[in-house]
């Protein structure tokens, strides 16, 4: 511990956690090698040393210390053993915080979160992260209660303009959180008294018609998808919404292929909504587990989808099938997180 060291070098290992919160690397490197050649087995020394190299860019000597890109665990051991002298410093603390994320430590996660909250609680991030935090450990009402103290601590004329698009991105992922907890009354509520708010009208658009239709209002929701596509004729997701059966299924092949062809990473992002919709989430399962049957096959989709898709009848690239593999992977884990909580399966 830097506390064991004589006076001199605990001086010098002060100077490096503070040229470490001020990015003063060089200053940094340079007071962790005077302790080093004296005390060259002092772990907290060569921790510091380790991260200081890391944010260098200097990340193979980095590794030799505290192996920064592969042991994460190793990393957090060496942002524990700085916060041991400053426990209060807010770039090491933010640094721990990411690491803790990467590694699933949620619960080590909310407890850092919070104390950067604690030390900063005029800083909407640190408002925003404790909330994103708790949602992550599945204590969704916890991130709503953590949005609306924030919320508490506002003027009423708030948000300048500078910080409109933001004030109106938390406001949306406060409202999905309402939603998520299943206060649809009070999200929908809260989504027109804050509308004026809001500047991504679109989306505030669609997270209405999700709640109208979810409330079962479907009058009022079918109403809202007839504007939405009128104002983008082209958005072929719109419709799965509110299709059932066969011809859900026949709009959601439509809808997959290309995509799956062409390889867009968020597509079960797209789609996770729909699994919450009652049979839904089967006639998905099937449909790509069909997909994956033709394609492993003959490399095509099944031939009663030909007709339904704009797409020619030839062979999908060898790549089709790696991101409806992706596709089912992701599948899994929503399933597993649902019961036992976020990030429940690591997909290497």
């Amino acid at each position: 511990m830097g506390a064991s060291l004589p006076p001199k070098e605990a001086n010098l290992f002060k100077l490096i956690v503070k040229s470490y919160e001020t990015k003063q690397y060089k200053k940094g490197l340079k007071a962790a090698d005077a302790i080093l050649k004296k005390f060259p087995d002092h772990g907290e020394t060569l921790s510091m040393k380790g991260l200081t190299l890391n944010c260098m860019d200097r990340k193979s000597e980095a590794y030799e210390l505290v192996r920064l890109d592969r042991e994460y665990r190793e990393a957090i051991k060496c942002y524990r053993n700085a916060l041991r002298i400053d426990p209060d410093n807010i770039e090491i603390l933010r640094d721990l915080s990411l690491l803790q994320a990467q590694m699933r430590d949620l619960t080590g996660f909310v407890e850092t979160r919070q104390q950067l909250l604690t030390l900063k609680p005029n800083h909407r991030m640190n408002w925003i992260g404790f909330a994103v935090a708790n949602h992550l450990c599945s204590n969704v009402a916890k991130a709503v209660e953590i949005l609306e103290a924030y919320e508490g601590t506002l003027e009423d004329d708030y948000p300048p303009d500078n910080e409109r698009c933001e004030h109106g991105e938390m406001l949306l992922y406060k409202i999905s959180l309402l939603e998520e907890c299943g206060f649809l009354e009070r999200a929908l509520e809260e989504l027109h008294k804050k509308e004026p708010k809001i500047v991504d009208k679109l989306t505030s658009r669609e997270q209405e018609v999700s709640l109208l239709v979810k409330l079962g209002r479907l009058e009022e929701g079918a109403n809202h998808y007839r504007a939405l596509l009128a104002m983008n004729p082209d958005n072929y997701r719109i419709p799965l919404d509110f299709l059932q059966g066969d011809k859900f299924c026949a709009a959601a092949a439509n809808y997959i292929k290309p995509l799956l062809t062409k390889g867009v990473p968020s597509l079960f992002s797209d789609l996770s909504p729909l699994y919450d919709q009652p049979g839904k989430a089967d006639i998905l399962e099937q449909l790509i587990l069909e997909l994956e049957h033709s394609i492993s096959g003959d490399g095509r989709y099944p031939d009663r989808y030909y007709m339904l898709s704009t797409h020619v009848t030839e062979k999908e690239p060898p790549s089709t099938l790696l991101w409806i593999l992706f596709f089912l992977a992701q599948v899994g884990n929503h399933l597993l997180s649902s019961l036992h909580g976020p990030w429940s399966v690591s997909l290497q």
